[in-house]
């Protein structure tokens, strides 16, 4: 499935208003926030329709996934969007992981936990907000992680990378030139074991790929608000770094950029990182340069050379965090 799709539950006392549009949207929040009253409404819409006094309105079949039989029932729910609440025991398995991988669904994880075996984004972390108008209560899905947390004119002394591999190479590459430690953490489960105590004030770096690095933000804004010294830089990931610089000159990727969740198909990639290391990968095969691979340093020649740094940088918001 593809798309963008806006979702409004209206009951008796409550509008819910939300939008989608990655495979995986995570809906968080303390109790007696909204999120079961959203669940056990859109259930009972799809028991008993609008005989239910709930009017649903979304271009796409939303339906719940409880229950034993949950695999089961999962197999014949297709183009949907499917909500699971966190009281179903299966959300944090490696089973619903799998299930779901080559769906081509949508899905609504109302759920506290951190799902570390889902790659969701961290801008599609959201908790309801919620405004009381008259006797109507209206509630509408608000992020959680909003931006960056770029300190303009920071003076950067480390970079630490969550990519162990091209990523890791093109910001160890620059602070080779700019006299910085550099240092990976190989893998996102370690990152926030990069983040200790220090004994001077300098700050460190620390990028992570934003399209998959759901499940441990918490921990890390955690330690990185209590904790000084810390930037923590969020982009879709490297290769969305490389495609957004325009080096490549392709103006389909400029359309893609400006609406992804219209290209990425849900059942063949899992998150948006994994699509945009396929889309770099053919752009550079249809510009007749070494096609980029993840595991080939090689591949990353055009996007250091020259002025191409320069521009990666330039081209997100690093340009107010390392010198050019």
């Amino acid at each position: 499935m593809i798309g963008k799709y806006d979702i409004e539950v209206v009951t008796r006392k409550v509008d819910y208003q939300l939008t989608v549009e990655r495979n995986i949207t995570i809906l968080r929040g303390n109790s007696a926030t909204g999120k079961s009253t959203l669940y056990r409404a859109i259930k009972q819409f799809e028991n008993d329709g609008r005989a239910s006094g709930i009017k649903l309105t979304c271009d796409r079949p939303c339906v719940i996934l409880e229950g034993k039989n949950w695999e089961n029932d999962l197999k014949e729910i297709k183009q949907s969007i499917v909500f699971v609440d966190e009281g179903a025991k299966f959300i944090n398995t490696e089973e619903f992981a799998t299930a779901i991988k080559k769906s081509d669904n949508y899905y609504v994880l109302i759920t506290r936990q951190d799902l570390g075996n889902l790659p969701y984004s961290i801008h599609e972390i959201y908790e309801l907000d919620t405004n009381r108008i008259g006797n109507r209560m209206f509630c509408k899905q608000q992020q959680i992680y909003k931006s960056n947390n770029i300190a303009q004119n920071a003076i950067i002394s480390k970079i630490v990378t969550e990519d162990s591999k091209t990523g890791y190479e093109f910001y160890n590459e620059y602070a080779k030139t700019h006299n910085i430690q550099c240092e990976h953490a190989d893998g996102k489960t370690n990152v926030s074991k990069k983040i200790v105590n220090k004994n001077n004030s300098q700050t460190t770096l620390i990028i992570v790929d934003g399209a998959a690095y759901g499940s441990e933000m918490n921990n890390t804004m955690i330690l990185i608000n209590s904790i000084p010294g810390y930037i923590l830089f969020t982009p879709e990931s490297f290769e969305w770094l490389l495609l957004n610089s325009n080096i490549l000159n392709e103006p389909y990727i400029t359309e893609v950029l400006k609406a992804p969740y219209n290209y990425i198909e849900s059942s063949e990639f899992f998150s948006w990182e994994k699509y945009f290391t396929d889309l770099l990968n053919k752009a550079t095969k249809e510009s007749n340069i070494m096609p980029y691979n993840k595991s080939n340093n090689k591949s990353l020649k055009i996007f250091t050379t020259g002025n191409n740094m320069k521009r990666v940088i330039e081209s997100s918001d690093l340009k107010y965090l390392l010198e050019i």
